[in-house]
């Protein structure tokens, strides 16, 4: 039998402010899913998030066995994006040479953002981002996560905001010391569907209203869409983990992911 996952949403100061309902007041940003050793995440951003990288595994089980242990490498489809939406994946060539002093001097004067590699994004990318990439997103997208389980994150730059009254912390330190050469590990950047890395296997699943259709096993993402599976109805931002190939029938056109962990 399927089983939709318990649907865990996160306050975050980039987030968007909910008018009403039973999170009138929050700024949600993130949905989170609990996929075994993986994370799913539906993000949405009304602001742009910090400069950050995150760590691999060998690095993480040295220096942060207290936290898990494990690196974070992650991969987005965008589901949404606004005219100008923007991501940022390492830095751009025309930044010159890059290197730890350079990087940090920027960071602490203000000026890194603007020697990131931005790319203009719309609906149906997806992009790459193993451990050690620099990496942000800007405002006005709505992007699928998937990810190692793991909440390491290092920021090497934000906006002088504040969150619960307090500003956010940096980790220069650590940042410069995980950071791939140029901030692009090996692979990053967009990549076509399916994708499969070390860490996870990545498919779109499309379906339009029809006659019943069998899915594989997996954690399937419901990007949008309605219908049933296995006799239960299933709707957008919703993950279902499926144990065994199962029917599911569209009445509206579904657009969907089905992942693994490898």
């Amino acid at each position: 039998m399927p089983v939709r996952l318990e649907a865990k949403p996160r306050d975050m100061v980039w987030g968007v402010l909910q008018t009403e309902g039973v999170y009138a007041g929050l700024r949600i940003g993130e949905i989170w899913f609990d996929a075994g050793p993986l994370l799913i995440k539906f993000i949405t951003t009304a602001d742009k998030l910090s400069v950050q990288v995150h760590p691999d595994d060998a690095y993480a089980g040295k220096h942060e066995a207290h936290r898990g242990g494990r690196g974070k490498t992650e991969i987005w489809h965008v589901m949404d994006a606004t005219h100008g939406a923007r991501v940022a994946i390492g830095f751009a060539a025309g930044a010159g040479a890059v290197s730890r002093e350079s990087v940090e001097r920027a960071a602490r004067n203000g000026m890194l953002e603007r020697d990131l590699d931005w790319l203009d994004v719309h609906a149906g990318q997806t992009i790459f981002v193993p451990a050690g990439t620099v990496h942000a997103m800007g405002a006005g997208l709505t992007i699928c996560e998937i990810q190692q389980t793991c909440d390491i994150t290092y920021r090497l730059y934000d906006y002088n905001r504040l969150d619960r009254g307090k500003p956010r912390e940096l980790h220069l330190d650590r940042a410069l010391e995980v950071m791939a050469e140029r901030g692009l590990a090996p692979g990053a950047g967009l990549v076509n569907l399916p994708f499969r890395g070390r860490y996870f296997g990545v498919e779109s699943f499309a379906a339009p209203p029809g006659e019943p259709r069998e899915i594989p096993a997996g954690h399937w993402i419901v990007l949008n869409g309605a219908g049933t599976i296995g006799g239960q109805r299933y709707a957008p931002r919703e993950v279902w983990r499926i144990s065994s190939p199962t029917s599911f029938h569209a009445t509206e056109e579904t657009k969907s992911l089905l992942v693994n962990p490898c």
